[in-house]
């Protein structure tokens, strides 16, 4: 008897010590499989490009290339545990959130333009992981981002202290690559789309604390029309997933 419970003993710790041994090698010997399906976790410092084309501009001739930086965080899911052909995992990202920052300054014909845009999203879409030697890692993403986002801009008018202030809300398509070596990674992404926007004309950009109650009281006649803005531009980032 005591033999048996002795086999059973040594059983259920060679089991224990083998599953134990396969998600430390799941944790540390591939950023696309160490932590099974559970995924990881992907933090994402980016430098940004935006080409922004403001539809209700008309006499605009140019579009202003907005640069800034970003940050994304969120998580990579797998669907299935064993890698397809050794190498390939199916899954997918969701991003619990993204901010983008970017402004864009130029003298056009002797009159500083300018403009600052923030935009704030999350994102869900498919994802190929690809593990080709141990520790290195390849991803190919496409996401679906819809966004809140607002821009301020001097476009519009003769004079340098007009602008106006617009807000709305964007859907934007992003797809990526990343190359990522343990828990460093390297990406590229492009990002198109556009939204629709409503906002307000400010007639004057100096604002001071004797102003709030005229700028509260803007006449409808302030109030602009909907404009569609469309986007187009790159992000590369340094990344680090856990």
């Amino acid at each position: 008897m005591k033999r048996i419970v002795l086999l059973l003993c040594l059983l259920v710790w060679a089991g224990t010590a083998e599953t134990v041994g396969a998600q430390w090698r799941y944790r540390h010997h591939s950023p696309v499989t160490r932590a099974s399906v559970a995924g990881v976790e992907y933090h994402n410092f980016a430098r940004t490009m935006q080409k922004i084309d403001l539809a209700g501009e008309k006499t605009l001739l140019f579009s202003p290339t907005v640069r800034g930086i970003a940050f994304t965080t969120g998580h990579s899911f797998l669907i299935h545990e064993r890698p397809v052909l050794r190498i390939v995992h199916f899954g997918f990202d969701v991003t619990w959130f993204d901010i983008e920052y970017g402004n864009w300054r130029r003298k056009v014909e002797s009159k500083n333009k300018w403009m600052h845009k923030i935009d704030m999203s999350i994102g869900v879409g498919p994802a190929i992981h690809l593990s080709p030697v141990r520790r290195l890692g390849v991803q190919l993403y496409f996401h679906y981002d819809p966004t809140l986002s607002g821009v301020a801009h001097n476009f519009a008018g003769e004079d340098d202290d007009k602008f106006e202030l617009v807000a709305g809300y964007a859907s934007y398509f992003s797809s990526g690559l990343v190359v990522s070596w343990d828990a460093f990674s390297l990406g590229a992404e492009y990002r198109h789309g556009g939204g629709t926007y409503r906002g307000i004309h400010i007639p004057d950009i100096t604002i001071s604390p004797d102003r709030i109650d005229e700028l509260i009281g803007l006449d409808k006649k302030d109030m602009l029309e909907k404009q569609r803005h469309t986007m187009s531009g790159w992000r590369f980032y340094l990344g680090f997933r856990f």
